[in-house]
């Protein structure tokens, strides 16, 4: 769920807000995964792939003149931010102080 190109969250975020906004999420996407801020070790490789391969220009909408309801603008909102959170990395004092995952004192 991605927000970039053909991928479900870029559509998603197409739909939702446009394709301006799609363009600067896509941009911001590229820039973490590169980072590998997203995804952990195989953000760099992931990120390529997504770059060479899901670049095709998206289809025009039928209607893209009427509004989307601020119900679905929400739901797509929520669950960039979830799929954000997820794929973020956890530090070991971040994992320590929440009480998730394996912390190996030394």
């Amino acid at each position: 769920m991605l927000p970039v190109g053909c991928l479900d969250g870029g559509r998603a975020v197409q739909g939702a807000f446009g394709k301006n906004v799609l363009v600067t999420f896509g941009l911001s996407t590229y820039v973490m995964l590169g980072l590998r801020v997203l995804g952990g070790p195989l953000a760099l490789p992931w990120g390529l792939y997504v770059l060479i391969c899901q670049r095709t220009p998206e289809k025009a909408c039928l209607n893209d003149v009427t509004e989307v309801g601020t119900w679905r603008k929400a739901l797509v909102g929520t669950a960039i931010i979830l799929v954000v959170l997820i794929l973020l990395p956890v530090w070991d004092e971040l994992a320590e102080e929440v009480g998730i995952g394996l912390v190996n004192t030394f």
